[in-house]
């Protein structure tokens, strides 16, 4: 069966809370759907177990289900789902997904991305977790970043730096690490960002940590060099007669 996606384009509200349920018409906010696929997250695993084993990409697995219409699956039973340990498993699973450049396409084509963002407005502090590390994971594609940033992203995943989860905190340096560029960087490079990172680089013994906190202090500090020979060579223009 081909799999038919609907397009969805989600929202999120202007000065929303990281952890305000997002509402629209009295349900939970679509993704791209196809209802005419039977959901199931039981098979999804079964695919899921197939794949990690080596199926050839865009082949179908041995249980018969091509990579595209997987994620569909998932993708659907996460709207359809009323039970949170399934909402985990399936962003979990997704976010498995991201890892691989060659899934890219796919999850662009059914805006798991989006799915992503919306999850980060969840109460629950697993979902967010799962959809960081999704994040983090899409991040380092241009593609993926600028659907991330083009949907309200950044300051969402600020938001996820007062977490007491470590792992989530991770996921998020990571991201506004890849995310940081010409045109983000005065959103990303702010005050309570910088003074976050550092506070966590100084606690904690994980190496990945603190790796990846000096690589974002160190581009925090190119910033910085970089604002102080604008505005000297502005001030030597000015006063120049």
């Amino acid at each position: 069966m081909a799999c038919t996606a609907v397009p969805y384009r989600h929202r999120h509200l202007p000065g929303a809370s990281s952890r305000q349920l997002m509402v629209k018409d009295g349900q939970h906010c679509r993704y791209t759907s196809s209802p005419t696929l039977p959901p199931s997250v039981e098979s999804a695993k079964k695919t899921l177990r197939s794949m990690q084993r080596g199926a050839p990409e865009g082949a179908s697995s041995k249980y018969g289900t091509p990579r595209l219409e997987y994620l569909q699956q998932l993708v659907t039973e996460f709207q359809q789902t009323v039970s949170e340990e399934a909402k985990e498993q399936i962003v979990a699973h997704l976010a498995n997904f991201g890892y691989d450049p060659l899934n890219y396409d796919y999850l662009q084509h059914l805006h798991v991305q989006d799915l992503f963002l919306d999850c980060l407005t969840e109460p629950n502090e697993k979902l967010v977790e799962f959809a960081v590390g999704g994040i983090s994971n899409c991040c380092p594609d241009p593609a993926n970043a600028a659907v991330i940033v083009s949907s309200g992203g950044i300051p969402l995943l600020i938001s996820c730096l007062s977490s007491p989860v470590e792992n989530m905190v991770l996921s998020t340096v990571i991201s506004l690490y890849y995310l940081c560029t010409l045109s983000t960087r005065k959103e990303i490079l702010i005050p309570q960002v910088i003074e976050a990172i550092r506070a966590y680089a100084a606690s904690v013994a994980n190496c990945r940590f603190r790796n990846i906190a000096t690589a974002f202090l160190g581009r925090y500090k190119l910033y910085l060099e970089e604002r102080s020979s604008v505005k000297a060579g502005s001030w030597t223009k000015t006063a120049m007669p």
